[in-house]
């Protein structure tokens, strides 16, 4: 296996994967030298506090379409958004709210002359809301 991994064969099967990879790579140091390491960085800690805090307290609260031993369950049983998507996603509201994470919204740097995302974007709260009963 270690042969044909270190082959020409192999590096010419992964020759566009491994440059897409490369480019994605790029262009994520770019957008965090852009951020700012340090801004960054602390919004990584955030992000995975957030993931971790949904884990916990989502998991066992979302309606998948099917149980764990494999068994669907009906559509209008679940709490996805639409098919097998955004399921948990009132849960996941409530997370995000606790957290205050619904007072955050996105505030592009100014130096950013080339995005697509102008600083006077709507800062209104954007988090999804569950239909009325």
């Amino acid at each position: 296996m270690k042969e044909f991994i270190e082959s020409d064969e192999w590096k010419g099967i992964i020759k566009e994967d491994l440059a897409l990879y490369k480019a994605a790579n790029h262009s994520l140091d770019l957008t965090i030298e852009r951020l700012g390491r340090n801004n960054f960085e602390k919004n990584l800690i955030l992000y995975k506090a957030a993931l971790a805090e949904g884990n916990r307290r989502c998991k066992d609260k979302t309606v998948f379409p099917c149980t764990n031993d494999g068994k669907l369950v009906p559509p209008l049983e679940t709490d996805c958004l639409w098919s097998d998507a955004g399921c948990g996603a009132v849960c996941l509201d409530e997370v995000a709210t606790d957290m205050q994470l619904d007072e955050l919204f996105w505030n592009p740097p100014s130096k950013w002359k080339d995005s697509n995302h102008p600083a006077d974007v709507n800062n209104e709260r954007r988090l999804w809301k569950p239909y009325p009963s």
